[in-house]
């Protein structure tokens, strides 16, 4: 998807702190299968840019380490000063 200019000039006017949070799902090797933001930065931009690094990324898939959260949805959030 291409992005305007003016998205570049939006995303540096955000009032800080910026939160997003994205809903992530992974497979049993903790590679991301699915990421959808969930609550937006206010910048597309942004958003979109976090979530391809995201993709990028290893995420635990069995964080309480007895089986039963694996393959499960969890929130990511992210909080910028």
């Amino acid at each position: 998807k291409k992005v305007g200019l003016w998205s570049y000039i939006k995303a540096a006017f955000i009032p800080r702190p910026i939160t997003v949070r994205f809903l992530i799902k992974v497979d049993g090797e903790g590679t991301p299968l699915l990421i959808e933001v969930n609550k937006s930065s206010g910048s597309e931009l942004l958003d979109q840019t976090i979530r391809k690094d995201l993709f990028n990324s290893w995420f635990d898939p069995d964080p309480t380490g007895d089986g039963k959260d694996v393959g499960k949805p969890f929130y990511f959030s992210l909080r910028i000063e």
